[in-house]
C-alpha cells in the first residue's frame, strides 16, 4: 500500500509541477538548463550539484551547474512532500577549468585563523559603473586602478574602525567597457574584451581580500548592466549572458577550489532578472542598474512599477540601490530609500554630453541596522589619503 501512494503521489506532482519543474533538461550548444522533476526528499537523497547533474540524466564528469539553483515544492495529500530542482549548466571543458585555475591564483592564500566579526551594522560597499577598458580625455586603465585603490583604501579605513558584524560587496553594473555598445567604442578604449574582464576580476577579488582582513562574514553580488551584456554586434542578445555575472561566476569557483575560506555569493533569480536581493539585518536591500528605467528621474515611477507585481523582489525591497546614470543622489519614494550610485569611470563625459549633468568619480558605502539604513556616503578620490596600519 505505501508503494501504491508513493506512485499516486509521483505522478500527482509530475502533473502539478510548473513546467520548467518538469524533468528533463534542453541543450544550447555547451549550455543548457534542467529539471531533476519532482521527487521525494525524504527517500531520495540529492545534496549535491552532481547528485542534481545525475538526476537531471547528465554526466557530472561532462557538465557543471552554474549560477543560482531554483526549487519547486509541494505537500501531497498523503502528507508526504514532492521537491523538483531547476539550475543552468554548462559544458565543463579544459579551457573552463583552466580559467578558474588561472583566477585562483591571483587570490592570494591566507593562512587558517579565525577573524573575529565585530558588534557594528553591516557595512554595504558598492561599486558601480567603472567602466574597465575604456579611454577618454581624463584618462584610462592606469588611471581608473589609481583611483579605485585609493577608494579602496578608504573604505578599508572605514571598516577597520566600524568592526561591522558583515560587509556586503555590490557590483551594481557596467563593470566593463564592451566592445558593442556604440559605434565608435573601438576608438575609446585601452583594452581588449578579454583584458577588460581579467582586470575586473584582479579589482573584484582585491576588493573581497581587502575587505576580509576585517570582517570573516562576507557577501558579494552583482547584477546584469547595459555594457555587461553579451552582444552580437551592436545587438543587444538580452538574456542571453552578462559579463559581469560571469565574471562573478568566476570568482565564486576560484575561491570554490582554494577551498579554505568561502565568501557568500548572491546572483540574478534568473538570466532574466535584472537585480539580486538580500536580506540585512532584517532589511531587504535591492541592487539593479537602473538602465531599464528609462531617466534617472524615471527611477522612483519605475521602481513603483515594479514593486506593483507580487512576485517581484522590488515589492518587498527597503532599500534599493542603482547606478547608470554616473549620477550620485539619495531620496525616498512610498517608504523605500533609494540610493543611486556615482560612477567610479573617470569623468562622466556620457552624462555630461547627453544631459549637461556632471559628478565626481566614487563609490557608495552604508550601513544597514535594525531600523534601516544609516550613515550613507560618497567615497571620493583622495590622493593625500594612505590607510594607516
Amino acid at each position: 500500500m505505501p508503494q501504491v501512494a508513493q506512485l499516486i503521489g509521483d505522478l500527482t506532482a509530475s502533473k502539478e509541477a510548473p513546467k520548467q519543474y518538469r524533468a528533463g533538461y534542453t541543450l544550447n550548444g555547451d549550455t543548457g538548463t534542467g529539471s531533476t522533476g519532482p521527487f521525494d526528499p525524504n527517500s531520495e537523497l540529492i545534496t549535491t550539484n552532481d547528485d542534481i547533474l545525475r538526476k537531471m540524466g547528465l554526466d557530472p564528469k561532462a557538465w557543471i551547474i552554474e549560477g543560482n539553483i531554483h526549487q519547486w515544492s509541494k505537500q501531497m495529500q498523503d502528507g508526504t512532500m514532492r521537491v523538483s530542482i531547476f539550475a543552468g549548466f554548462h559544458r565543463r571543458t579544459e579551457e573552463n577549468d583552466r580559467a578558474a585555475r588561472d583566477l585562483a591564483k591571483l587570490i592570494v592564500p591566507v593562512a587558517p585563523h579565525e577573524i573575529p566579526n565585530g558588534d557594528g551594522d553591516p557595512l554595504v560597499f558598492v561599486i558601480s559603473d567603472p567602466q574597465v577598458g575604456k579611454l577618454d580625455e581624463k584618462g584610462g586603465t592606469p588611471q581608473l586602478i589609481r583611483r579605485y585603490e585609493n577608494m579602496l583604501s578608504q573604505v578599508a579605513s572605514i571598516a577597520r574602525d566600524q568592526k561591522p558584524s558583515r560587509i556586503i560587496i555590490a557590483d551594481c553594473g557596467d563593470s566593463i567597457e564592451n566592445l558593442f555598445n556604440y559605434s565608435n567604442q573601438l576608438s575609446h578604449l585601452d583594452l581588449t574584451l578579454d583584458q577588460q574582464l581579467a582586470q575586473w576580476q584582479r579589482m573584484f577579488i582585491q576588493a573581497i581580500q581587502t575587505m576580509r582582513q576585517y570582517c570573516d562574514d562576507i557577501t558579494v553580488t552583482a547584477v546584469p548592466s547595459n555594457h555587461g551584456e553579451v552582444r552580437n554586434a551592436m545587438k543587444a542578445q538580452t538574456g542571453n549572458g552578462d559579463y559581469g555575472i560571469g565574471v562573478l561566476q568566476q570568482i565564486s569557483d576560484a575561491y570554490t577550489l582554494i577551498g579554505s575560506w568561502h565568501p557568500t555569493f548572491v546572483f540574478p533569480d534568473s538570466e532574466w532578472s535584472d537585480c539580486s536581493h538580500i536580506d540585512v539585518n532584517g532589511h531587504m536591500v535591492l541592487f539593479t542598474h537602473g538602465h531599464n528605467s528609462g531617466k534617472q528621474d524615471k527611477i522612483p515611477k519605475w521602481i513603483e512599477g515594479q514593486a506593483a507585481n507580487r512576485d517581484s523582489p522590488f515589492a518587498t525591497a527597503d532599500i534599493i540601490v542603482t547606478g547608470h546614470y554616473h549620477n550620485r543622489r539619495y531620496l525616498t519614494s512610498h517608504g523605500r530609500h533609494i540610493v543611486e550610485c556615482p560612477t567610479l569611470e573617470s569623468s562622466s563625459n556620457w552624462l555630461y554630453k547627453t544631459a549637461g549633468e556632471w559628478s565626481q568619480p566614487g563609490v557608495t558605502i552604508f550601513n544597514v541596522g535594525v531600523r534601516g539604513l544609516h550613515g550613507l556616503r560618497f567615497i571620493d578620490y583622495m590622493p593625500e589619503h594612505k590607510e594607516k596600519p
